[in-house]
């Protein structure tokens, strides 16, 4: 989270008093994202899940970022705060693929030396949240309240969950077994499939 933090906040000296919501939401109309349901705090007329409750904050959250650092941060939090619908995450990743092969993209998604690329998390060796069959070349990115999507690029398979494991704990222990579990159970049916 540090790096994007950061970069969020040369990013506002660059813009100049525009925030990054507004800059991000002027480039997803400018690639014919506008509509996907996407947006730093709640969604209008779409009814947000309780994430439970927030020790700092001493109370239930519903349509409030939970992350501690984007909340302080607000609207320009680069690293987490967004909201959407399950068509808006699947708008998002059919765009990532779509641009696979853009070299201003291809960083995003290919691992360097450091094993992650920018912004997504890749399978490992060992167990990874996206499964044990997960394929190698997958990229994903999982959220703290519980949500999760993977995806193979060149392939355009997908999997979005949009799950909330904090509304009942915020320890991981349990989730940590049930996401790849489930991971499990989509990737054998996604197989030569597009998203």
């Amino acid at each position: 989270d540090t790096g994007f933090i950061v970069l969020a906040a040369v990013l506002a000296k660059v813009l100049a008093g525009q925030t990054l919501a507004s800059s991000f939401f002027e480039l997803l109309d400018a690639d014919g994202l506008g509509d996907a349901r996407l947006r730093w705090g709640p969604l209008d007329g779409v009814p947000v899940a309780p994430t439970g409750h927030d020790p700092w904050r001493s109370r239930e959250l519903t349509g409030e970022i939970h992350d501690w650092h984007a909340w302080i941060l607000g609207e320009d939090a680069l690293h987490a705060g967004l909201f959407a619908t399950i068509d808006g995450v699947q708008a998002c990743i059919d765009w990532w693929c779509r641009q696979s092969d853009d070299p201003s993209v291809q960083p995003f998604l290919d691992v360097p030396d450091t094993g992650r690329p920018l912004c997504w998390d890749r399978p490992g060796p060992g167990p990874s949240q996206g499964g044990n069959l997960v394929p190698g070349n997958a990229v994903g990115h999982l959220g703290f309240t519980g949500t999760s999507a993977w995806f193979v690029p060149d392939q355009e398979r997908s999997i979005v969950m949009l799950t909330n494991r904090t509304v009942v704990s915020q320890e991981r222990n349990a989730f940590h077994t049930i996401r790849p579990a489930i991971h499990d159970l989509a990737w054998p049916r996604l197989a030569g499939k597009s998203a």
